[in-house]
């Protein structure tokens, strides 16, 4: 069973998958039109969700390609179960931007190479690289078990269906 990404072309069900994970940055108020410690997070709220989703692909011998990232948060919008995964991206999220937090963005690091320029960094191709990044992932994939059924439980039921 190999996780490498297969080079497939852009279809309708991405778009629709992308425009999903798009309308719930909104909802909950990410991008440019969110407060202050949200403007600047949209595409951190996407990679965490999608590493998150990931980790409970490989926990539940999904593999691991485009197609079935997909499909994965595709079922789980059908099902109105992405709350599941949402909710604990954005408390992820929440302690990354979180000075003196134990995975905290400001002690990335490349942010401080570049000065501690917040806005800079969060443009740059390092987000989501940096090893407190890797570790905040770690910890909050760790916590999609917690719970009877857990959250992971409840994800993976969901994506194996789709």
């Amino acid at each position: 069973m190999s996780n490498e990404e297969n080079p497939e072309p852009f279809d309708v069900d991405d778009l629709y998958a992308a425009y999903q994970l798009q309308q719930a940055s909104e909802d909950f108020k990410f991008g440019r039109t969110g407060e202050n410690s949200r403007k600047l997070t949209r595409y951190l709220f996407y990679n965490v969700v999608i590493e998150l989703l990931k980790t409970v692909m490989i926990r539940s011998d999904v593999i691991i390609s485009r197609r079935n990232i997909t499909r994965a948060s595709s079922a789980l919008f059908a099902a109105n179960k992405q709350g599941l995964l949402l909710d604990l991206a954005i408390e992820a999220i929440d302690e990354y931007l979180t000075p003196n937090t134990d995975n905290s963005i400001f002690d990335e690091p490349t942010l401080k190479n570049l000065n501690n320029n917040l806005g800079g960094y969060m443009k740059s191709d390092q987000i989501g690289k940096g090893e407190i990044y890797k570790s905040l992932i770690t910890d909050y994939a760790r916590q999609l078990g917690r719970g009877k059924p857990s959250a992971r439980e409840q994800i993976a039921d969901v994506i194996k269906k789709k």
